[in-house]
């Protein structure tokens, strides 16, 4: 949604992040795969292009960003960990890790958290309703 506000190398920080996010439960889900595929579109990162982060310096990439940009890579990192079968206590774990590292405060995350399934709903009711 927000991802191409983020700069070239939080681009390429958040794509480490999502790739290490969508291993959180031990099992890359087919709708990981495609979101994370649909997020390099977005922000026009191919799937070739050179990732010279390790998880740990990527997060701290994105950690010392802006507000705005810690925000959208919380939000967007929480949309991949929601969107599998099932949030499980592991992807709970690593959003809860993520939003520490990223400074967010538990009111910040919670209402994020609210807001993006607020968009998910709205999201499926105007599918519903348009792709008939």
């Amino acid at each position: 949604m927000f991802l191409n506000q983020l700069n070239a190398n939080e681009k390429l920080a958040f794509i480490a992040l999502a790739e290490k996010a969508a291993e959180a439960n031990g099992l890359i889900e087919d709708e990981e795969k495609r979101m994370i595929e649909a997020f390099r579109l977005e922000m026009n990162v191919g799937p070739d292009a050179s990732l010279p982060f390790d998880d740990i310096t990527a997060l701290d990439v994105v950690a010392k960003g802006s507000e705005r940009s810690r925000r959208i890579v919380f939000l967007e990192l929480l949309a991949l960990l929601k969107s599998g079968e099932d949030f499980d206590d592991e992807e709970r774990e690593h959003a809860a890790r993520l939003q520490t590292a990223l400074g967010l405060d538990d009111e910040t995350a919670q209402r994020i958290n609210l807001q993006l399934g607020d968009y998910e709903y709205v999201y499926a009711s105007l599918c519903e309703t348009i792709l008939v």
